[in-house]
């Protein structure tokens, strides 16, 4: 009997709410835009970054900043690069040449770093992007050198978002 009144109860206490879902129309079927397009990066810095040294000139010397990370592997900063672009871009990046040994890319864009210093309280990065020079120099507080690059990577998109459409 306790069972009947429990089921009883259950099935009040369900029926007095008074909140349904109620599908008017079919949901609109929506399909993920497929990325069409595959651009290639193919990123050269130089030696003294990878060795984990960054370059502040002072007095027109230049001073090799040693910092706490030993050594930067080779791919850090174009795994960085790649991915920030991947996260803004509609169409993929991929590393050149590697990535590509059965497709051929839509397009390949070379990027050259050519100096990244610190001057008094300027930070300089000069890269080639397809033989284009481009010259960056900003002031920042903390992080410059990050900050930098990513201001870097940032005109870079701009770039190639064009090709992206």
């Amino acid at each position: 009997m306790r069972f009947f009144y429990i089921l009883f109860l259950i099935l009040f206490i369900g029926c007095s709410n008074k909140k349904y879902v109620i599908w008017k129309n079919n949901m609109k079927n929506t399909q993920i835009q497929k990325i069409n397009k595959t651009i290639g990066i193919n990123l050269q810095i130089p030696e003294y970054m990878l060795s984990g040294n960054f370059v502040e000139i002072k007095k027109n010397k230049l001073i090799y900043l040693n910092r706490e990370i030993p050594q930067i592997p080779k791919n850090f900063f174009e795994n960085y690069l790649i991915s920030k672009l991947n996260n803004n871009l509609k169409c993929s990046i991929q590393e050149y040449p590697w990535n590509f040994t059965n497709k051929k890319p839509y397009k390949i864009y070379f990027i050259k770093i050519k100096d990244f210093y610190k001057e008094g309280d300027f930070y300089v990065l000069n890269y080639l992007l397809n033989n284009k020079y481009f010259s960056i120099r900003r002031r920042y507080n903390k992080n410059g050198f990050k900050k930098i690059f990513d201001f870097m990577i940032n005109n870079i998109e701009n770039i190639i978002k064009k090709d992206c459409k």
